[in-house]
């Protein structure tokens, strides 16, 4: 705990957080169904993502011995993250979003400012919420690399099982699995990225599963 309250650990996580909160703004601002002001969940924002990017800051390297920001990531690994995230996008595309368009009609943007603001918030909330912050929590536990994984799967999986759950209209048992398991294969993809090559490789591999999103709506073709 000595590690989280220091004056350097909590001077760079407000600023990360100021960071983040200006990130996602946009997205606050194009919420439509919002009620109270914006600056009321701004706050919100800014104190949970301020916790969250101190939990990084004072654990993970310690805990993993290799830092959130990864310095010299392999052009190897920028390749194979590249073409990945290319054939996911176009799988996602085709296969997730017609679903998910059904089952929540506004979780996915339309229009091109709303898509920039959505993308903005997956970036910088949406990645902090789901992989950086558990893997440095989990890390503080002593799990091992493959348990740590596990348990942020997990997660993410209950996270995605509790919106299903919620929803207006309920996902047969076939489709409740299918959208479970891409949850659980994109969040182990991300978290294993993030212990190889840090938060700029998982930045740029969600940003190009993000960029299909600007691409009109079509008819699946398949």
């Amino acid at each position: 705990m000595k590690d989280l309250a220091s004056s350097s650990v909590l001077s760079r996580a407000f600023l990360a957080a100021t960071l983040t909160v200006l990130a996602c703004l946009p997205r606050l601002w194009v919420w439509q169904e919002r009620s109270p002001p914006l600056f009321f969940f701004a706050g919100m924002l800014g104190w949970s993502a301020f916790a969250m990017w101190a939990f990084i800051l004072a654990w993970h390297e310690k805990h993993t011995s290799d830092p959130p920001f990864a310095r010299n990531v392999k052009p190897l690994d920028w390749a194979w993250v590249t073409a990945g995230g290319g054939l996911a996008s176009v799988c996602f595309y085709f296969w997730s979003d017609p679903v998910i368009r059904r089952l929540f009609p506004n979780e996915l943007p339309i229009s091109f400012p709303e898509t920039s603001a959505f993308i903005l918030f997956y970036l910088s909330f949406t990645q902090l919420f789901l992989v950086f912050a558990p893997v440095a929590f989990f890390a503080r536990l002593g799990a091992r690399r493959r348990v740590l994984i596990t348990l942020v799967v997990g997660l993410n999986v209950i996270v995605l099982l509790i919106k299903l759950t919620s929803s207006a209209e309920q996902p047969s048992a076939a489709l409740t699995v299918f959208l479970l398991v891409s949850r659980a294969v994109l969040s182990g993809i991300s978290t294993t990225l993030y212990l190889r090559g840090g938060i700029w490789l998982v930045w740029w591999w969600a940003l190009l599963l993000q960029l299909r999103l600007f691409i009109p709506i079509s008819e699946n073709p398949f």
